[in-house]
């Protein structure tokens, strides 16, 4: 079973508060990200980069506000789409941008710049999933808490069919 050991972030908000903010901030950004390219391809006619880049960007805008929409309600599954979502994201991004770096020699301070955005992101996706795993332990201690009446687990029905 693996847990995590992080209570609330560096900021001192909880981690629900935390998974709000930050879906909020990506949900920002996915969208912005996609407006202008969006507008660069009515500027300068489609291109199959730009066009795919705006779409992407408008998808993951899609699991952020689903993320922030999982964060309020407490939902693990819809908290669980975005990390998905999120890693596979990250991993393309680290790739494309190591790529990038072999093609194109680049100076020290762009490459510090990148690393450093790369650990923050992963920072940020730790955070959620830490938020994840709270909501998969309260649901697991809700599963185990017993009726005090007649020490069965909460929702046990004795009338229920077994097979």
């Amino acid at each position: 079973m693996m847990t995590c050991k992080m209570k609330s972030t560096s900021c001192c908000c909880s981690l629900q508060t935390t998974a709000k903010i930050i879906g909020i901030v990506d949900m920002l950004a996915n969208v912005t990200i996609g407006v202008l390219h969006s507008s660069r391809i009515v500027v300068n006619g489609p291109f199959d980069v730009t066009i795919a880049i705006a779409v992407f960007a408008f998808i993951l805008a899609i699991f952020s506000i689903l993320l922030i929409y999982g964060a309020q309600c407490r939902r693990r599954h819809i908290v669980m789409s975005w990390l998905i979502v999120q890693l596979l994201e990250r991993c393309f991004v680290a790739v494309f941008i190591a790529v990038g770096l072999v093609r194109n020699s680049l100076g020290v301070i762009p490459i510090v710049f990148i690393l450093f955005v790369i650990i923050l992101a992963f920072y940020l996706w730790w955070a959620v999933c830490c938020f994840y795993f709270e909501l998969k332990n309260e649901e697991r201690a809700d599963l185990n808490r017993c009726d005090s009446l007649s020490g069965q687990p909460v929702g046990y029905d004795e009338n229920a069919d077994v097979f």
